[in-house]
């Protein structure tokens, strides 16, 4: 763990990039609901229910809290975003701030496994068993982002 601004984190990175299915329900009283899940969805989506994915940006501390959510209509379009914003993660031996020039996302790659830098897994932060891991997030409606095919 390396201490930065009073927080300790897993390694270098402010953050940690995740995609994964998710499902976002339709607004309720101003509010949205998107379902992650860390294996594949456990049940078709009830009607109104859009099937997505989507790229979660996790704040590089012990529990991982959730920083930013970005959905997408596609995997493809997830890994894409992904990969081009990757490169863009702020690191603690920059004081808080990103590489510049930021590498490609190939010099990013290389970087992480030369520094060992672990990608996400949430089995480090929920105890062993269970079924269907997944995480509910709530937010305002009108902060969903959802990015189409262009």
């Amino acid at each position: 763990m390396i201490e930065f601004e009073g927080e300790f984190y897993r390694d270098d990175r402010l953050f940690v990039l995740y995609v994964a299915r998710c499902y976002l329900a339709p607004p309720d009283k101003g509010m949205a609901h998107s379902t992650i899940f860390h294996k594949e969805p456990y049940s078709a989506p009830s009607p109104g229910v859009q099937d997505l994915w989507c790229v979660v940006t996790y704040r590089n501390t012990e529990r991982y809290p959730l920083y930013r959510l970005d959905h997408f209509h596609s995997k493809r379009l997830a890994e894409g975003y992904l990969q081009h914003t990757e490169p863009f993660t702020p690191l603690v031996s920059l004081g808080g701030k990103s590489i510049e020039p930021a590498p490609s996302s190939e010099e990013w790659a290389s970087r992480k496994k030369k520094q060992g830098w672990k990608d996400y897994d949430y089995r480090l932060i929920y105890p062993p068993g269970g079924s269907h891991p997944r995480e509910t997030i709530s937010m305002k409606a009108d902060a969903v982002n959802i990015f189409l095919e262009s």
